[in-house]
Formats: C-alpha cells, sequence, structure tokens
C-alpha cells in the first residue's frame, strides 16, 4: 500500500502520483492482555499521549504516531474500556469477537463497530431451541459477572420472556 499498489484499492495511486503527499499506512500491534481492562486502557493512553507530538522515525523506519482506530479487542470486557477511552478520543473501535448487546449504547460507545451479531441473537437462537425442541418452560442461566456474561444473561432473559419461558439467573465469579 505505501508504493502506491493500486490493485485492490485503486484509489491508492492517486496518494502517490502527489509527490507533495506524504501518506503513510502503519499498524502497531499491542497485546490487550486478554483479561485485564484497566492494562489494554493504560496502554490505549500511553499511545494517545503521542498527540501533539511529531512523528518520530525508530529503528527499521517505524513511526511511532496517534493511532487512528482500534481494531481486534478480542473480548467484551476489555472493549468496555477500550470503546470508552477510543469514543472519546475519535478513535473508531471494531471488534471481531466482542459481542455484548451493551455496546449498542451510541452515548456511551459513540464509534464503536463489530464483525459479528451481538449476543442478543446467540440468545434468541437458543431460547428458540429450548422452546421448541424441548419444549421447555423454565431456564436457568449460569453466567460469569463481567460484560458479556451479564449482557448474555439478560439476552436470554428477554428472548425467554419473550416466548413466555420463566428464567433463574445465577451469577458466578463475582
Amino acid at each position: 500500500v505505501n508504493i502506491g499498489f493500486d490493485k485492490i484499492i485503486p484509489e491508492i495511486s492517486k496518494c502517490h502520483s502527489d509527490k507533495n503527499t506524504n501518506l503513510r499506512f502503519t499498524t502497531e500491534f499491542v497485546d490487550t492482555t486478554l483479561n485485564m481492562p484497566f492494562e489494554a486502557a493504560l496502554k490505549l493512553f500511553k499511545l494517545l499521549n503521542r498527540r501533539g507530538k511529531s512523528a518520530e522515525c525508530t529503528e527499521g523506519n517505524v513511526v511511532e504516531t496517534v493511532p487512528s482506530g482500534i481494531i481486534g479487542a478480542p473480548r467484551s470486557s476489555l472493549t468496555d474500556s477500550l470503546a470508552i477511552l477510543g469514543g472519546a478520543s475519535d478513535l473508531v473501535t471494531i471488534s471481531h469477537a466482542s459481542s455484548s448487546a451493551e455496546f449498542f449504547h451510541e452515548n456511551e460507545y459513540p464509534l464503536f463497530g463489530r464483525t459479528i451479531p451481538s449476543v442478543e441473537v446467540d440468545a434468541t437462537m437458543v431460547v428458540s431451541f429450548f422452546k421448541e425442541e424441548l419444549n421447555a418452560t423454565h431456564l436457568g442461566v449460569l453466567y460469569v459477572n463481567d460484560p458479556y456474561g451479564i449482557s448474555y444473561a439478560n439476552s436470554i432473559r428477554k428472548a425467554a420472556g419473550n416466548g413466555g419461558i420463566t428464567v433463574k439467573q445465577i451469577a458466578l465469579l463475582e
């Protein structure tokens, strides 16, 4: 992309036809430490502290600059803090695995998007199976007390309520 390869996105060649254009595409990988939302948010905060500083070339011609987006937070518990901090900093946050229904709240997560459906779709299908295939009238939901678990349990309760099924929820690892 940085040399004007335009087979996928033809507009890329226009970026390099003008010699005055100083456009570079970069990627920076940050380990979000799977289960540590605070540490992940702290790493993002450190990246955001680069604002106002000129881009620095380091070993191997790596440019350290401010991120323009966040891609790949793998868990809803991580996405929660990253999407709030990212949204407050005008950074789009895209997740391939965070499915909590809480991320529909546009006031809290204004720039969040995902590439998978929310947990509400899963919950609807689970409740449908229990009702239509197993003739269940009561369900028990054991869930981990984190943003994903709470969202999943609430989505099951909502879907079950729409189908006339009683639900008992129990949180684990409080």
